[in-house]
């Protein structure tokens, strides 16, 4: 984990939660356990299906986010859905961190 990386994963899910969900957008970051927990909550409770075209200008944010983080799911509930990935720092950074 990154600076540079969580601003990405952030950036990417809150953006997604404006341009493809309805309704407030709701965004969370907590540090748990020597990792930060990104939560962005929207107002449509299902994952929209998305289906990425080799020459399609946009749509690949969703892998980029499984690629950085180590756990990444979503919640959904009646009325709304929780994204959440779970940014770990690699061991180089704890080596950083240390010296």
């Amino acid at each position: 984990m990154t600076a540079e990386n969580t601003v990405i994963v952030t950036s990417e899910l809150v953006t997604n939660a404006f341009v493809h969900a309805t309704g407030p957008v709701r965004l969370s970051v907590d540090h748990r356990n020597n990792a930060v927990v990104i939560s962005v909550q929207d107002a449509t409770p299902s994952l929209l299906p998305h289906q990425v075209m080799a020459d399609d200008e946009s749509g690949r944010g969703l892998k980029i986010v499984h690629h950085l983080a180590c756990s990444f799911g979503c919640n959904t509930y009646a009325h709304h859905k929780v994204v959440w990935p779970v940014l770990e720092p690699s061991a180089t950074e704890f080596e950083v961190a240390g010296a």
